[in-house]
């Protein structure tokens, strides 16, 4: 058990370093409290200050409008059941 610990301590600061150095934002949504947990990166990247809690509208208004309903759309699909929950857009 604690080879398997220590095993995933390790990839997980592996992913943390190789999404750093990419510049990546990441973020996780519970569809069931409306709340975004995302890395500080992500606040950046959407212009809200480091540690601001933010909801799915929040985040969704800070889209560019010609991009906004496709967005939503796709958050649509992603919370419907048999959709795995994927998500997977580019946008401005």
């Amino acid at each position: 058990i604690k080879l398997a610990q220590s095993l995933l301590k390790e990839n997980e600061e592996r992913l943390r370093l190789a999404v750093e150095i990419a510049e990546l934002g990441t973020w996780d949504y519970n569809p069931s409290t409306d709340t975004i947990l995302c890395s500080d990166r992500t606040l950046e990247i959407f212009g809200f200050e480091p540690d601001t809690p933010i909801s799915l509208p929040m985040a969704i208004e800070t889209i560019h409008e010609k991009d906004r309903l496709r967005v939503i759309e796709a958050i649509q699909h992603a919370l419907q059941p048999g959709s795995e929950g994927r998500y997977d857009i580019e946008y401005r």
